[in-house]
């Protein structure tokens, strides 16, 4: 996945203008620059911009138009004040042309998508800083959540929500397994990791806050029990309650690891 500059592509049909303003008896010296930037727009646009797997058609017309402003720059070395010549000129418009006419069919078949907002959630800090999300201690504590909170962050962004689903409940999973520890006084766990074989133990045992078991309770029969069949899937409103509580059961559990 990579963020792509939307003002980028906006100053993209500004890049050339110059060009298009020299004439067939401008002097070297007086549109040197103007041939230099073209150049190095060029060269940025098809080597280094994350478009540059995007541009294939206009990668032809592009080269040539790239070639011929060489060309002006290496005379314009030793003979400044040489002129462009109606050669060039026509050069130089014909393959501007050609490359805005192609550059715009590509980028309008191009994939670009809006990421929408899921609720009051920033998309930006759910794909680019998910941890900012969960409590402060959650990657120092448990740092085995890290992929998880990753993973969650993206499914939420892009509205998957059952995907969301599977790696929320790792992540309050995870956090339990160590949670276990503290307040089990390091007894051996249950044999099945689960939050169901979690919740008999501790409440046989006497473990844990009971506010935190009755958290725990409801994610594992609200939205756990309905993740592990295939027929059953989140909504996107289911995905949000569950992130919430998830989020405050953790950050109680975390306070007492």
């Amino acid at each position: 996945m990579i963020r792509v500059d939307l003002a980028y592509i906006y100053e993209l049909s500004s890049k050339f203008d110059p060009l298009k303003q020299i004439q067939p008896e401008s002097k070297l010296d007086d549109v040197w620059v103007d041939l230099y930037f073209a150049k190095l727009n060029l060269e940025d646009l098809y080597t280094n911009s994350v478009f540059a797997t995007v541009f294939r058609a206009s990668r032809g017309p592009a080269g040539a138009l790239l070639v011929k402003v060489e060309e002006l720059l290496t005379a314009q070395e030793t003979n400044p004040t040489e002129e462009v010549g109606f050669a060039a000129y026509s050069v130089i418009q014909r393959h501007i042309s050609e490359v805005e006419t192609i550059v715009r069919a590509e980028l309008s078949s191009a994939d670009g998508y809006l990421v929408t907002p899921l609720g009051a959630y920033d998309s930006s800090t759910l794909l680019l800083r998910p941890e900012a999300a969960w409590p402060d201690e959650l990657l120092t504590k448990v740092p085995s959540t890290l992929a998880d909170v990753d993973a969650a962050g993206k499914c939420l962004a892009f509205h998957l929500s059952t995907a969301a689903g599977f790696h929320i409940l790792r992540i309050v999973e995870s956090t339990l397994q160590e949670y276990w520890k503290t307040v089990s006084g390091g007894k051996a766990p249950p044999k099945a990791k689960t939050i169901g074989a979690y919740i008999v133990h501790m409440e046989k045992n006497g473990f844990g806050d009971k506010k935190i078991i009755a958290s725990l309770n409801q994610i594992r029969d609200l939205h756990r029990n309905p993740l592990m069949h295939p027929e059953d899937n989140l909504t996107v409103e289911d995905s949000i309650v569950l992130f919430g509580i998830s989020v405050s059961v953790v950050s109680q559990m975390l306070r007492q690891i």
